[in-house]
């Protein structure tokens, strides 16, 4: 099972390009694949949003801290329009601090073109139609539970970007080729 095959390898590009030039170049080229897949005929602004963890009522990680949003401010406000971020009172980093690095925060994301979060959103529902996600949404290996979001996720024409899928090739010690995921969790996840 493969969830928007030609997103993976688009991805899997960009993280290839991040490891070998940092996180402004990855986020001016994300904006600009998201921005062409959105309108390719006419040059846009695109803005990102930061969805509130709810999968878990404990979860309090982010994908992007105040200073990534202030990095990704100052290195794509040329393409950038603004990064939201719905509220959250048990996010390890309070609401004004992202505020104070520039986000705007908001409830509603329907604004924003590219949807960041950690873990897959609580309710199918919740997702809105024709956006690009970014989270671990846990259907890449076909687990049973997951496959309403994933039926969700073709159904609402999203475009997802699966940190499961994310991965670029090694050649392991005896000289076989493999893929080594990207993004993954570290040992403090879920503390």
């Amino acid at each position: 099972l493969e969830v928007a095959p030609s997103a993976s390898f688009k991805m899997q590009g960009l993280m290839r390009r991040f490891a070998s030039q940092g996180l402004g170049r990855l986020n001016k080229q994300l904006i600009s694949h998201t921005a062409a897949r959105a309108s390719p005929m006419i040059h846009r602004n695109i803005s990102v949003g930061i969805l509130r963890e709810n999968y878990d009522k404990w979860e309090r990680r982010t994908p992007l801290s105040p200073n990534h949003v202030k990095e990704l401010i100052e290195n794509c406000g040329e393409t950038l329009d603004n990064v939201y971020v719905q509220p959250a009172s048990h996010r390890i980093f309070p609401d004004s601090q992202y505020e104070a690095m520039g986000a705007t925060l908001r409830e509603d994301l329907s604004d924003a073109d590219i949807l960041l979060g950690v873990k897959r959103v609580r309710r199918e529902e919740d997702l809105i139609p024709n956006k690009t996600y970014m989270f671990f949404s846990h259907v890449i290996k076909g687990q049973p539970e997951n496959m309403g979001l994933l039926q969700s996720i073709l159904d609402k024409n999203i475009q997802l970007f699966d940190y499961e899928a994310i991965a670029t090739d090694i050649t392991d010690s005896t000289g076989k080729l493999k893929k080594q995921r990207l993004v993954a969790f570290g040992k403090y996840a879920g503390i």
